[in-house]
């Protein structure tokens, strides 16, 4: 569980930096942000439930 936990942080991680790159360069910072914010929290909810139906 540890391990897995981890592994959602890495994950998050290097995604949210992709997407802080994009951000700099995007126009529509306002529309972008939310949409970011809106992958946070689904990238975060499939790491949790595969790991719930793997068990």
């Amino acid at each position: 569980m540890h391990y897995f936990l981890a592994t959602i942080k890495s994950e998050v991680r290097s995604f949210g930096t992709e997407n802080r790159i994009k951000l700099l360069t995007d126009q529509k910072k306002r529309i972008y942000t939310k949409k970011l914010s809106f992958d946070y929290f689904y990238i975060l909810n499939y790491f949790i439930l595969k790991d719930f139906y793997s068990l």
